[in-house]
């Protein structure tokens, strides 16, 4: 599937790899927006830009360039509006909590199962440059967890 090609106006019915693409986009859009609307506007939007390029690119070139239109589309939403926490989960509270370019990483890394050569290429960091943000990341979160286990 990989060297498969996707192109727009052919009428041929277009897919991203499978459903969970959707799915680990909004989840994504979530962490960073830390609202669902805006998280659902922003992933709507970034798939609609990237795949009306209809560049023929491969699927797997269409997932990275959709995650890093949402990446940046949030980003630029966070910093031109204060957005409200909707999570009551421990975790993803503290991942909120992080600052980027490390909330990006991690949420990657680990909920979505990016490769560290996939994180660098989309976050534009240099290897030591990601690896200072994870170990920042893992600090804090290591941090922040220890903290709400603790009881009141």
């Amino acid at each position: 599937m990989e060297s498969q090609r996707y192109m727009l106006g052919t009428g041929n019915l277009l897919h991203l790899e499978n459903l969970s693409t959707i799915s680990n986009l909004y989840r994504f859009a979530l962490v960073l927006t830390k609202n669902a609307l805006q998280a659902e506007r922003l992933v709507g939007e970034s798939v609609r830009e990237v795949l009306y390029r209809g560049s023929g690119e491969s699927a797997r070139r269409i997932r990275w360039l959709i995650f890093q239109k949402v990446r940046q589309r949030a980003l630029s939403q966070i910093a031109n509006e204060e957005t409200g926490d909707i999570s009551s989960n421990e975790i993803v509270t503290a991942l909120h909590a992080l600052p980027e370019p490390s909330r990006s990483a991690m949420t990657l890394l680990c909920l979505e199962s990016f490769s560290l050569q996939d994180l660098e290429s989309l976050l534009d960091l240099s290897t030591q440059e990601l690896g200072e943000a994870l170990k920042a990341a893992r600090s804090r979160l290591k941090h922040s967890l220890s903290l709400a286990q603790t009881p009141s």
